[in-house]
């Protein structure tokens, strides 16, 4: 079986991504809105990669490129957290899911290195992104670079708000930590 992420047809898989999305942080996060999709504008500009078992997708991560941090998807939780004036071209890391019966199998690691790859490939400055997975994760981060630089601020919008406001902001055991990967290196 290929457990290899692939580039995404949009027009074909992302409505299966939306639902991956969904079921993966409800898994993990009881209190997730009761949504059967999730989506952002951002889906229909950045490049997505997934991983397939038996034809379905059962792992999917985003990568977006941006100019300026304003540009970002959610660039408030960057806000205190990373440099306003951080050279571009920036890429941001996202929407990272597995499916919870396919967990422990390196299906992030093999998402994040194909994600890192294009980044470097479109000559982006830094990488940042934001991970809710704790410390194990954080581990698995660094390994390729990363460097925590704090907690990130609250969203504005969307399903994650939600969360982080139901979680107790940055008190839940496993707070979400904003990364960066500076690539000029």
């Amino acid at each position: 079986m290929n457990m290899q992420p692939e580039l995404v047809d949009r027009s074909i898989d992302l409505d299966e991504i939306y639902a991956l999305r969904v079921r993966a942080w409800r898994a993990r996060v009881p209190q997730f809105p009761d949504i059967d999709r999730w989506t952002d504008p951002w889906d229909l500009v950045g490049t997505h990669w997934a991983i397939r078992r038996e034809g379905r997708i059962v792992a999917a991560a985003r990568l977006s490129i941006h100019n300026r941090l304003l540009e970002l998807p959610n660039p408030e939780i960057f806000q205190g957290v990373l440099p306003d004036d951080l050279s571009g071209p920036i890429g941001s890391l996202n929407r990272l899911v597995v499916a919870p019966e396919m967990a422990g199998q390196g299906l992030t690691l093999a998402l994040d290195c194909v994600r890192i790859d294009h980044a470097r490939h479109c000559r982006c400055t830094h990488l940042v992104g934001e991970t809710y997975a704790g410390m194990k994760r954080m581990a698995q981060l660094e390994s390729l670079g990363f460097r925590q630089v704090g907690l990130s601020a609250a969203y504005s919008s969307g399903p994650l708000a939600i969360v982080k406001q139901e979680r107790g902001g940055g008190s839940s055991p496993d707070p979400p930590i904003v990364i960066r990967l500076d690539l000029r290196q």
